[in-house]
């Protein structure tokens, strides 16, 4: 059996479905979600469903420390898993499972880390003839500040970290008192990153899988699949503290054909030069469509799986297709007699205009919100994930009435009902950090900019936020 492993249940609930024989659910936090996932007659757990490990375990409850933990170690070797398949994965996830004889089916830790670091998009990008914004590496200290004032930097410019996640640490610099405000409160404590043109235009993202040569059928050069484009949510106040923190995915407002073939041909360059680099497996890239016309502009690589993935294989999985879940466990080899073929894959998945992955896209959106408020969150306790019904009064406020469990898009009956996944309620949530997941039919963007919602739509997350911590 394969167990899917991850710090946050929700990022990967859903994927479990889409195992034939089924698979596992283990992760740090989310101990009502798994709970409602083994009503539903899955196997899962999280670390926040024992006491003890949370009084033993003062910092994050990472993928790696998930998977060295006794109950899970236990579990997994009772149901006979031969097979991990990590969200993030780091050096101690590897140890852990090198320890229990598992494959971890994912790029290693070492050269992941090389990939996704910001400062290596250059040349990574240039490998891919991609467009990137004007970038310049910078240290946060007091030179930086004095050019600022003397007008040594070209503003607005966008800071970004060398590492960072969901847009983390990314702030938009206007003046110079802005320069002065991040070096005097550096996100993170990180004290080097990169200064980056700021490009107006739409935020979109796009998925793909790099099958390795001589895997599943690839040729010498390996095999680039590439998934659907959607609109990534970015920015939106209250979901997100930071000026182009991601928020969620919107499929409903697609963009124009021909920007989706330019982004989807993107992203199968940037494929290639990742499969060059030796990488195999899921990966993302973040793009700006410019406002005043001209090629996508790659802004963010993410070469690990990624938060909108579960989502996508599902709806794949419900139009009839291959999935990219089914062509990541191909690039690894597992168990290749269950995986669609080659030939299938690249039919639903090519690089061309016209595959099979970008007909006739469901109109779906899922709004993530992370504390916002600057301070400590708590998850009321009492609060239940699954499926809510949401009902506006004659006063606009938002009424929210759980109907019954359901983690999927596929549990939705009604278009007024919506799934509701927060995260755990044993722990406090660092201002920043994930809070919920809302997944609902139909559009969540009010413009393609997509850093404003809808005002159905805002009230629905805003009401959300304040049930699910009050």
């Amino acid at each position: 059996m394969l167990a899917f492993c991850a710090a946050n249940a929700a990022y990967l609930a859903g994927l479990e479905s889409g195992v034939p024989g089924g698979a596992c659910l283990v992760a740090g936090t989310g101990a009502p979600l798994v709970q409602m996932l083994r009503r539903g007659e899955h196997v899962a757990t999280t670390l926040d469903e024992h006491p003890d490990i949370l009084r033993a375990v003062d910092g994050a409850l990472s993928a790696g420390v998930v998977l060295g933990a006794a109950p899970v170690v236990e579990l997994l070797e009772e149901l006979g898993c031969d097979a991990v398949l990590p969200f993030k994965s780091g050096p101690r996830l590897w140890t852990m499972a090198e320890f229990q004889g598992l494959r971890v089916l994912a790029t290693d830790a070492k050269l992941t880390r090389q990939l996704e670091n910001k400062l290596a998009l250059a040349e990574l990008a240039k490998a891919a003839d991609a467009r990137i914004p004007d970038t310049v590496t910078v240290s946060l200290d007091d030179a930086l500040v004095a050019a600022a004032r003397e007008d040594g930097i070209a503003l607005p410019r966008v800071f970004q970290p060398a590492v960072g996640f969901a847009g983390a640490g990314t702030v938009l610099l206007r003046t110079a008192r802005d320069v002065e405000e991040l070096v005097a409160h550096a996100p993170g404590g990180t004290r080097v990153g990169k200064l980056v043109e700021y490009v107006d235009g739409e935020p979109i993202t796009i998925n793909g899988v790099v099958i390795p040569p001589g895997v599943h059928g690839a040729g010498d050069d390996g095999e680039v699949l590439v998934g659907m484009v959607a609109r990534q949510l970015t920015g939106i106040p209250r979901m997100t503290p930071t000026d182009f923190g991601s928020c969620g995915n919107d499929w409903a407002l697609p963009p124009a054909r021909s920007v989706v073939a330019s982004a989807r041909s993107l992203a199968g360059r940037v494929g290639e030069v990742l499969a060059s680099r030796g990488f195999a497996g899921a990966f993302g890239i973040d793009v700006i469509v410019p406002s005043g016309g001209g090629v996508p502009v790659l802004i963010e690589i993410n070469p690990r799986w990624t938060a909108s993935l579960a989502l996508q294989v599902e709806l794949q999985g419900a139009a009839g297709l291959p999935t990219l879940l089914d062509a990541h466990l191909a690039a690894f080899a597992y168990r290749p007699d269950e995986r669609a073929s080659l030939e299938t894959l690249r039919a639903a998945f090519g690089s061309d205009e016209d595959a099979e992955c970008t007909r006739d896209v469901a109109k779906v959106s899922t709004v993530i919100a992370y504390n916002a408020t600057g301070r400590d969150a708590h998850v009321d306790t009492e609060f239940e994930p699954g499926v809510w019904r949401a009902s506006t009064g004659d006063d606009g406020a938002v009424a929210l009435e759980r109907v019954r469990d359901g983690w999927r898009l596929g549990d939705l009956e009604r278009d007024d009902e919506v799934v509701i996944l927060p995260h755990g309620n044993m722990r406090p949530i660092p201002h920043g950090s994930y809070l919920v997941r809302v997944i609902r039919r139909g559009q969540a963007a009010a413009t393609p900019r997509a850093n404003v919602l809808l005002d159905d739509v805002a009230a629905l997350m805003d009401a959300v936020v304040a049930r699910v911590t009050r």
